[in-house]
């Protein structure tokens, strides 16, 4: 079991979600959702980071993340 986290949902305008996860098993995952309303058209990006903070020691640190690029149009 890994200790206490936070993950994170934003974009490049605005944090959308933030969620601390006490413990998690090695092997397993969390689902965090969150939703929002643009506030301009174009491009925006949306990041979902888990272990913002670094304090889980992992081999791999990029799997805590992904970057979504989402077009917005009226």
């Amino acid at each position: 079991n890994v200790g206490s986290f936070r993950s994170v949902i934003r974009t490049n305008e605005k944090e959308i979600k933030s969620v601390v996860t006490p413990t998690l098993k090695a092997g397993k995952t969390i689902i965090v959702e969150g939703s929002f309303v643009p506030e301009n058209d174009g491009v925006l990006i949306v990041a979902c980071r888990s272990d913002v903070d670094e304090k889980i020691e992992e081999k791999n640190e990029g799997d805590n993340k992904s970057i979504e690029a989402l077009y917005i149009g009226s």
